[in-house]
């Protein structure tokens, strides 16, 4: 699947998977549809493909980490990052959360850089849908760890 993304000016770059030419375009038309929007694109060099166009603020990294979330006092367990982001995070849980939406809670996840890097981070949960949690961090300020992950 190919992504273009939104940037703050409704504009997005798209580049062709053929001979890797790009092309910028305004999209504020699309920004605000509260549904997947998928583009058809024709390169100059005659390639046609199909873009989605990403509305979220920051790249999400696909990854598969362990770690494990405190609850304050009452508890915790272990999770599955599945993704990351400069300004959240998504992980699975083994069993349903008691924790809330608005909830603030303590993750900690090992990342898979050749330090293997311990993060631990503060984070409000977003979303719950069965065992996958969405969480939004706390600060965006990441001068430890995992800011550098997010390069790789």
């Amino acid at each position: 699947m190919i992504k273009a993304f939104i940037n703050i000016e409704n504009k997005a770059t798209f580049v062709c998977p053929q001979c890797n030419k790009t092309k910028v375009a305004d999209v504020s038309k699309y920004k605000d549809i509260d549904q997947p929007i998928w583009v058809n694109c024709k390169c100059p060099c005659g390639h046609t493909y199909k873009v989605l166009l990403e509305r979220r603020r920051h790249f999400r990294k696909e990854v598969n980490l362990k770690g494990r979330y405190i609850w304050g006092d009452k508890g915790g367990g272990s999770l599955l990052v599945k993704d990351l982001s400069r300004s959240g995070i998504k992980f699975m849980v083994n069993f349903p959360p008691k924790f809330s939406s608005g909830d603030l809670i303590t993750v900690e996840f090992t990342l898979d850089n050749q330090a293997s890097s311990i993060v631990r981070k503060d984070v409000i949960v977003k979303n719950i849908n069965k065992l996958i949690v969405g969480a939004e961090f706390t600060t965006q300020d990441h001068y430890d760890f995992l800011g550098g992950y997010f390069l790789t």
